[in-house]
């Protein structure tokens, strides 16, 4: 080992003389490779399982040898990073990920996965990050998708582990296999299940009787599966994330009850009948607590549990999209969600006078927030939406009288339709999805016609059909400001009591969209169009709708007309599909940015090359198995409420 070593001393040498070189690198990564395997034999020769080690007197301690090791390639590291003078075909940077992976593998080998955290920042702000051997870039999410794995970001672990197989050969089933190891079991964490006939084809058997224990809410079963498996899945280090499956075992326990029942609220002691049945007869009421406590806390459930009644309430619009209201708790707070069309228009045009306020989100009074128009209310909200809707209005003739030029003449009527809105258009613009809807089976999205219309039907159909399905505002509220009854019905509010409109209910309404998963901008046409303006409300609607409606409609149209009379769009392979949906909050997103690449379609003068722009265009993917790129999963089940 010490000679080794001094020969890796005396290259570190001679590769820091050669400064602008790298001709040297393929030496450099046979090196560390040599370094680490013989690292491996010497603690394996020294560890105190080995009886020989005690014959032998050795005086390595475990794990010496690979901590020398580890600081060695380092060292090299360190070289190759720095380099920053040469130019990118003969900087040492090339170096730096096939030294990174073997680093990884000393790390997981002595347990010090901290040290990763660093090399993972270089690697990631590298301009070389893409470019590197294909086979290098596979190891290395191999490696960060199980630390990502061991600190419990799984959407994270999930991207690099789909990555990596995807990307691995298929010829290559033994990288494939231990790929799979992590793969399987952090996929039916996340809700997929895995084929029985993929299981056989990597010889994982050992997961199929945990994901049947799992898909049935078997906990029993399950406790069974791992306990028959104990020894290969502590050798492979996947012990503790199947521990975790418990939890997802009594979700889909809890299920089956709730299915049983045919109604939102469970009583706790069927649940605990239930957890009795499949897991232990001595299971306390507390425990059952504790552990759907836990299933709320984790998104798994969506409801709460009401302990002076011992039941469970779960929240389910489907279960009452037939009733015209009907109420929920805001923790103490009373709320009354609407189902009916009708009732909505009367509450966001028709009685607009008593539903004028926004329930407030900010309650410090000296917050800036506070003069947002969002969150102002009564008198002060009309008296400033006023002076921004003239101001808006009256924009371009102050321009054109003060001697500004800000738009040419031929766009002038354009902007003066839509300038009126300038203030208020950003919001939906930041969460522009029409983009990546329209890449279908062919994965690529093209301009239909050679020219682009700023007017055409076409572009606003992409756009309305877009946002009806990804809506910025799932909900719209309003604020009773006086006791009101509403028409029709004996239905009473009291001033202050909260009103919830679910718009995205509405968008997604099969009674109004049929196929509503399905992207169709066609249904836009005007034959085909709904007839309620009320099913649509990704602005609001009434006197509160947002000011920037037609400037942010106006500049996606032009947006995605100027990208596609330029480029073909396609998706990216940075993407990692399906990306799931943050269901926290009062906006809606995506839970990581989705990337497109666009290939220039003129390209004579060569202005343009092909490369990924970089730009960020959400899309959410529902969870289905139709969207599983790796064919390996064949059933999944949504939350509570879906």
């Amino acid at each position: 080992m010490s000679e080794h070593n001094t020969v890796m001393q005396n290259f570190i040498k001679a590769l820091q003389y050669y400064k602008e070189e790298n001709w040297l690198l393929p030496v450099l990564n046979s090196l560390c490779i040599d370094l680490r395997i013989l690292a491996g034999q010497v603690d394996a020769y020294s560890s105190p399982s080995d009886s020989s080690a005690h014959k032998t007197n050795s005086t390595i301690k475990p794990r010496e040898a690979l901590e020398k090791a580890a600081d060695v390639m380092m060292t090299c590291f360190r070289i190759c990073s720095s380099d920053n003078r040469s130019s990118e075909y003969e900087t040492k940077r090339w170096g730096m990920l096939p030294i990174v992976n073997q680093l990884f593998k000393l790390y997981f080998r002595t347990n010090r996965l901290h040290l990763m955290k660093p090399l993972i920042r270089a690697i990631d702000s590298s301009p070389l990050k893409d470019k590197f051997d294909l086979s290098q870039q596979i190891t290395y999410r191999y490696y960060v998708g199980r630390k990502a794995m061991f600190d419990s970001e799984y959407a994270l672990a999930n991207e690099n582990l789909t990555f990596a197989f995807v990307r691995c050969h298929k010829a290559c089933t033994r990288n494939k296999r231990m790929i799979l190891i992590y793969l399987v079991p952090l996929r039916i964490f996340l809700g997929y299940l895995p084929t029985k006939t993929a299981l056989e084809k990597y010889d994982l058997l050992q997961l199929w009787e945990v994901s049947q224990a799992v898909r049935h809410g078997d906990a029993k079963k399950l406790s069974e599966a791992i306990e028959t498996h104990q020894e290969f899945f502590i050798k492979n280090g996947i012990y503790l994330i199947l521990e975790r499956l418990r939890i997802v075992t009594y979700r889909n326990l809890f299920k089956k009850v709730y299915l049983l029942e045919k109604q939102p609220v469970v009583p706790l002691q069927d649940l605990l009948a239930a957890l009795r049945l499949v897991d232990r007869e001595d299971t306390t009421l507390e425990e059952a607590n504790c552990i759907l406590a836990n299933l709320i806390h984790q998104g798994k459930i969506k409801g709460y549990i009401s302990h002076s009644h011992q039941k469970v309430h779960g929240y389910h619009f489907r279960k009452h999209k037939d009733k015209k209201y009907f109420g929920v708790y805001e923790y103490h707070r009373p709320t009354l969600v609407l189902n009916d069309l009708d009732l909505v228009e009367h509450v966001l045009v028709k009685d607009f006078s008593s539903f004028a306020n926004h329930p407030r989100w900010v309650i410090d009074e000296s917050s800036y927030l506070n003069q947002m128009t969002l969150n102002l209310r009564g008198n002060l909200w009309r008296a400033t939406r006023h002076v921004e809707y003239q101001f808006l209005e009256h924009f371009p003739k102050l321009a054109a009288w003060s001697g500004m030029s800000l738009f040419s003449k031929k766009i002038d009527k354009t902007m003066r339709e839509t300038s009126r809105a300038l203030l208020s258009g950003c919001g939906a613009t930041s969460e522009f999805r029409s983009l990546i809807e329209g890449i279908k089976s062919d994965g690529v999205l093209r301009m239909k016609g050679k020219d682009f219309d700023i007017n055409g039907n076409e572009e606003a159909d992409h756009v309305f059909e877009s946002m009806r399905i990804h809506s910025v505002k799932p909900f719209l509220f309003r604020e009773a400001t006086r006791d009101y009854t509403f028409p029709g019905t004996d239905l009473k509010i009291k001033t202050g009591e909260k009103v919830v409109i679910p718009a995205i209910s509405f968008q997604m309404d099969p009674q109004h969209y049929p196929e509503p998963e399905k992207f169709k901008p066609e249904r836009w046409s005007e034959d085909a169009r709904p007839k309620s303006k009320f099913t649509w409300l990704p602005f609001g609607e009434g006197p509160r709708q947002c000011l920037g409606m037609r400037f942010s409609i106006m500049e996606m149209k032009l947006v995605l007309g100027k990208l596609l009379t330029e480029f073909e769009m396609t998706i990216s392979p940075r993407t990692a599909m399906p990306a799931g949906h943050v269901t926290l909050g009062i906006v809606g997103r995506l839970d990581r940015p989705v990337y497109d690449q666009g290939v220039p379609k003129h390209n004579t003068k060569g202005l343009f090359q092909e490369r990924e722009c970089g730009l960020e265009v959400n899309k959410f993917f529902r969870r289905r198995s139709s969207h599983d790129t790796l064919g390996l999963f064949d059933e999944s089940w949504a939350v509570l409420d879906e």
